[in-house]
């Protein structure tokens, strides 16, 4: 900000002006737009505060790949169906334990990080990249309970319905059958569970960081933003929206950037330029999560930036938030303060 009155009013003025633009009522495709254009804003500052937690959400894929997805279509046992499905529920637990606390830390610092910079967007503060950090840094251990809270509670179901399908090999004959069948309609709908509970959660960190609650109390928050009142619409078809952008961003970049590799023959020329090195050993593997990367470094700042849009526009048609701010622009622009610089 700078040191010049006149230019601080100013400033400050046109900041209120873009305030009340962005605190209205918005349609899905306005919602992607802001946060699409939060992010064109700062994508750059938001990057580089947020490589770091990139990096601990592909140690989760690259554990899934290199680990669990091997591990379920091979087995020691291949004569005992009991023994196979025994190991594969300690490979999907140990999975399900090793992933989900990796992701769901990598989420947690991205998500806090990039919600308190849109949040000052959003009411016409500059956004400060060190007060950001401050943020996450402070509330880090909660927003990470709340990230892993939310994945098991979008996999109980797919978990519990796996636990019936391994039940289902000591059952006798007629409880087998019964028991495989509830297990295996139970892990199908156990997928689309899983999207019901993180549409309804979606809030809960924006909710967690910008008032400061608790994880039940976020969950909570944000069920009760996102449910339809006679006024408003349930908030949970912009959610599905982000859901099918991240996907489409998601696909073009992953296979986007791993045909530019094929077609520019980046394997055989890191083979060529380490060959007889051992280095080569390390950086085969990482080229080939390198596409990973760039997509999970891409996209989870742009669904937490959409899902921090979201969270002022339920508040907007639920509570009037943009006429509480409104209110407030107007008590502190009152006579005693008008010319206050």
């Amino acid at each position: 900000m700078t040191s010049d009155p006149i230019a601080r009013y100013f400033a400050l003025r046109a900041a209120k002006l873009d305030r009340r633009l962005r605190l209205r009522p918005m349609t899905s495709g306005q919602i992607i737009d802001t946060a699409v254009g939060v992010y064109r804003a700062y994508g750059w500052t938001l990057l580089k505060l947020t490589v770091l937690p990139s990096i601990l959400c592909l140690a989760s894929v690259a554990f899934l790949y290199q680990f669990a997805f091997p591990a379920l279509v091979s087995t020691n046992h291949p004569n005992s169906i009991a023994a196979q499905a025994t190991e594969a529920v300690g490979v999907i637990g140990l999975s399900v334990l090793v992933s989900g606390f990796l992701f769901a830390t990598g989420v947690a610092q991205i998500s806090s990080i990039v919600s308190r910079i849109v949040s000052d967007y959003m009411i016409g503060k500059t956004p400060d990249a060190v007060a950001a950090i401050a943020d996450s840094r402070r509330i880090v251990l909660r927003v990470t309970g709340l990230c892993l809270t939310e994945v098991v509670a979008s996999l109980w179901v797919f978990l519990v319905s796996m636990g019936l399908s391994f039940l289902a090999t000591y059952m006798g004959d007629t409880l087998q059958g019964v028991f495989a069948l509830i297990g295996v309609l139970g892990m199908i709908g156990g997928g689309l569970a899983a999207i019901l509970v993180v549409s309804y959660h979606a809030l809960s960190v924006p909710v967690m960081v910008i008032e400061g609650t608790g994880i039940r109390a976020s969950i909570r928050r944000s069920k009760e933003l996102l449910k339809s009142t006679p006024l408003a619409p349930a908030g949970t078809g912009p959610v599905h929206s982000v859901f099918a952008l991240m996907a489409f961003l998601g696909l073009v970049i992953y296979f986007g950037i791993a045909l530019s590799f094929s077609l520019v023959g980046a394997q055989g020329m890191v083979e060529s330029l380490t060959n007889g090195f051992e280095i080569q050993r390390i950086l085969l593997p990482l080229l080939d999560l390198l596409p990973s990367f760039l997509m999970l470094w891409t996209i989870i700042p742009i669904w937490a930036a959409a899902i921090t849009v979201i969270y002022y526009d339920r508040r907007i048609r639920r509570e009037g938030y943009d006429i509480e701010a409104l209110a407030e622009e107007i008590t502190r622009s009152g006579r005693p303060n008008r010319f206050d610089l």
